[in-house]
């Protein structure tokens, strides 16, 4: 019973739909569209990143998912519970929208060197 409990708050935690009373279902709907969406574009990254998601940055935001997943498991949860993931969550999605684009060496760095003081 344990197990299947925990189970449903995994559900309500990552589910793209809020909760059926919560909304009308037109919004419903256009919330769950959008969260879909983004879901999908962190799958993509995902599968594109294969061996590099176990890279130190990567693993940093995976092991937040996953941190938050084992806490609201147990404890109370649904969807605004992942607002400490949000913006990891957005990040992981323009990665996947924008694709790894790496910066060519002929191309100047977008960072601006600071100058010293000297």
């Amino acid at each position: 019973m344990f197990v299947a409990s925990c189970l449903v708050r995994l559900g309500r935690l990552w589910s793209p739909m809020p909760h059926a009373g919560d909304y009308s279902n037109l919004l419903r709907y256009a919330i769950g569209s959008f969260y879909v969406a983004l879901f999908a574009c962190c799958l993509l990254v995902i599968w594109r990143l294969g061996r590099r998601l176990m890279s130190p940055a990567w693993m940093a935001m995976l092991l937040l998912a996953v941190a938050l997943s084992c806490v609201h498991s147990i404890y109370w949860s649904n969807m605004r519970m992942r607002s400490l993931a949000t913006p990891l969550i957005a990040v992981v999605a323009a990665v996947g929208i924008l694709g790894d684009r790496q910066r060519q060496p002929s191309q100047p760095s977008p960072i601006v060197p600071l100058k010293s003081q000297d």
